[in-house]
């Protein structure tokens, strides 16, 4: 196929009527007389061959070009002669296995030649029956078709045709198949022979059948999986266990301060109260203790005794408390003096209620401690 480059259109972009050429659908260079050009000529008012350098020619073949508004295409028109057309174009796209060239997009595209009519049968000396078959193939633009040859019973064939049995002397026995039975029948001087009977059911598994003379061609049902690569077992694993949740060899962990479940084939885990995961890692488990007093102190999470209650997100603007990334504690307003010590009041973060410490701290109130732990 022979892609061509458009012409230049400097001189194909011309200017109103001349001459004779008045009223025209397309303008060219026309004199009183006619278009006044070797390669041009007026039809009717109308000038439709574009004068030089528009020249269509085997190298210009398929451009397109642009005359008065019009669109012109150089077409092939016969052997060796060529004009300009402004409906469709005919070309050759040097290929000899392709018929009906046309111009597109400026390119010559010829449709495959259909070899689509095989010879008919065919006795090759007394004794052979020679059929072809579809489809054929284009060589040099000659088509060509495969043909299979079979012998006639006592040398019989005559006018494309086998007389008499046409199994006669038929010996079924080469399948050429091995999830084929060795020994086949004749039909019609053809050999047919029946599948091989194999048992391809596997357990939880479907789509098993004869592939190079053995099963295979499995497909694990949904929630079931190959893990140990057997199919003589077949898919043998539920992926709804606590050690293949989902996929082979994917354990569902129980987290620290959760429970943990793998019914649906996911591991669904659930934090145990007052326990959250706050950092949504569950390698942690769930890390915080929420709304559980006195287990905060200005340094995050203390798991003896501390100044405040912890929570999971941001605290935003409230004075009475201090984030430490995904959660934060909410800390004592105001103290609380005992006889034998001080103990604190825990900030409550629902409508600011305080919760007192049964615990003794000597030194929350002095002068060391921090302004968000205890007030004045």
């Amino acid at each position: 196929m022979r892609v061509l480059v458009p012409l230049g259109l400097a001189g194909l972009l011309l200017g109103g009527a001349a001459g004779g050429c008045a009223a025209a659908r397309v303008t060219f260079e026309c004199d009183g007389g006619g278009c006044g050009q070797s390669d041009a000529g007026c039809h009717g008012d109308a000038c439709v061959v574009c004068p030089e350098p528009a020249t269509c020619n085997a190298e210009a073949l398929c451009t397109e070009a642009l005359c008065g508004g019009q669109s012109f295409i150089c077409s092939l028109d016969g052997p060796g002669h060529f004009g300009w057309t402004t409906t469709m174009a005919n070309c050759d796209d040097g290929d000899p296995c392709t018929d009906s060239d046309h111009c597109i997009a400026q390119s010559c595209i010829g449709t495959p030649k259909a070899c689509a009519t095989p010879p008919a049968a065919t006795c090759v000396g007394t004794g052979t029956l020679r059929t072809f078959t579809l489809p054929g193939q284009c060589v040099d633009g000659t088509c060509e078709y495969s043909h299979t040859d079979r012998n006639c019973p006592a040398s019989d064939c005559q006018n494309g045709t086998c007389s008499g049995d046409p199994c006669a002397g038929v010996s079924c026995t080469t399948p050429g198949d091995p999830c084929l039975e060795s020994v086949g029948t004749c039909v019609d001087g053809q050999c047919t022979y029946p599948p091989k009977v194999l048992d391809c059911d596997r357990p939880h598994a479907t789509g098993g059948h004869c592939i190079s003379g053995a099963c295979a061609g499995w497909t694990c049902d949904s929630g079931y999986a190959n893990c140990n690569n057997n199919w003589d077992d077949g898919c043998e694993i539920s992926l709804k266990t606590s050690q293949h949740c989902g996929a082979c060899n994917t354990p569902c962990t129980t987290p620290a301060h959760a429970t943990a479940s793998c019914a649906t084939g996911t591991c669904v885990r659930t934090c145990t109260a007052p326990w959250q995961n706050c950092d949504n890692n569950w390698a942690n488990g769930c890390e915080i203790p929420v709304g559980v007093a006195a287990r905060c102190d200005d340094s995050g999470l203390n798991s003896t005794s501390g100044c405040g209650t912890a929570y999971c997100g941001n605290s935003g603007s409230d004075p009475n408390a201090v984030d430490f990334g995904t959660w934060y504690c909410i800390y004592c307003s105001t103290c609380h003096h005992f006889t034998d010590g001080y103990s604190w009041c825990l900030w409550s973060a629902n409508g600011g209620v305080g919760q007192w410490s049964s615990s003794r701290c000597a030194t929350c109130c002095g002068a060391g401690s921090l302004d968000l732990v205890c007030g004045p």
